[in-house]
Order: structure tokens, then C-alpha cells, then sequence
């Protein structure tokens, strides 16, 4: 989270976070915890059906929040889900690289 908080500060932009996971309290602590990484603003989507991780219930939450918030940069995990995500949403939201 680091560099996505220098790249906020260069740019004067709000840094947020994301939280997608099954309505509970492990969801919602996540999504607390992020703040102590510095973050200005965090989304929590929280619902029973995110429970597991499918590409298109995940994508369509995110693609949902960069659209509903005009994002100007979306930063993923270079996971193998973080992967799966990017590939998926960038097609959603017609993102370049």
C-alpha cells in the first residue's frame, strides 16, 4: 500500500481501498484495517453470494465502484486472483495498461 500512497500524493488524488468479501466480521475488520495503512477512504462490498471467489461476481462489484466513483487509477495485487481480476475488470471498464 505504499506505493499506491506515494502515487496518490503525487497525483493529489484520494486513495481508497477496496474490502469484496462475504457480509460478517472478518469482512468488515478487513476493511478497518486498511485504514491503518494510511488509506483516505475505504469501499466495503459486503455480501453472502462473495462468500468464495468467482471472477464475475468480484468484477462486477469493482467494475460497480470505479464506475460509480470515476476511479482515475484501479491498483491490483499481482496474485493469481489479483491477476484473474484485472484482466477481467480492465475489459469491463475498457482500462489500458
Amino acid at each position: 500500500m505504499g506505493e499506491s500512497s506515494k502515487l496518490a500524493e503525487k497525483l493529489e488524488v484520494v486513495l481508497a481501498a477496496v474490502e469484496i468479501g462475504p457480509d460478517g466480521e472478518a469482512t468488515r475488520s478487513a476493511a478497518v484495517e486498511f485504514f491503518s495503512y494510511a488509506e483516505d477512504l475505504v469501499h466495503l462490498v459486503a455480501d453472502n453470494m462473495l462468500a468464495d471467489y468467482r471472477n464475475q461476481s468480484y468484477s462486477m462489484a469493482l467494475t460497480d465502484l470505479v464506475n460509480t466513483h470515476k476511479s482515475e487509477i484501479l491498483l491490483l495485487g499481482a496474485t493469481i486472483l489479483g491477476l484473474d481480476l484485472a484482466a477481467s475488470g480492465g475489459r469491463r471498464i475498457h482500462a489500458t495498461a
